[in-house]
């Protein structure tokens, strides 16, 4: 299981903006955040042990989010996960068979709890039922 606590990555609707010629750009306030954000995951990723999630391993991810009601908890999620994956902490983000996010006054800025799944619900199919002739 891996922890993090981080400030409150931009919305994805301010993340991002378009420049004639070019396409999207990230914006100021996503580099801003982005680079403070994985200088604190790189200390408490190595005060954990650097414990890294490997391919293949479905995990699932809590999410809690401390911001007032005009921010909108949902736009902040792909810019964790693009953030965690960049640093290799997680795996391709496909790999995210259960993610749960929910505000809470009781965090100070972002709290993320990764940890692998096992058995069922964890990606691969159920086996089939005894008897039914299948392998």
């Amino acid at each position: 299981m891996m922890h993090f606590i981080l400030p409150v990555p931009p919305s994805a609707n301010m993340a991002y903006r378009n420049v004639p010629g070019i396409g999207r750009v990230k914006t100021k306030e996503h580099k801003d955040w982005k680079r403070e954000a994985a200088i604190i995951v790189k200390l408490q990723h190595r005060q954990q042990g650097g414990p890294v999630m490997a391919s293949g391993q479905p995990f699932k991810m809590l999410v809690k989010v401390n911001i007032n009601r005009r921010g909108d908890i949902m736009n902040r999620e792909k810019l964790l996960t693009d953030l965690l994956v960049g640093l290799e902490i997680i795996p391709d983000d496909r790999w995210c068979d259960e993610f749960t996010i929910y505000r809470s006054p009781h965090v100070s800025g972002v709290e993320v709890i990764i940890a692998p799944l096992m058995g069922l619900g964890s990606g691969s199919p159920a086996p089939p039922p005894k008897g039914s002739g299948k392998p």
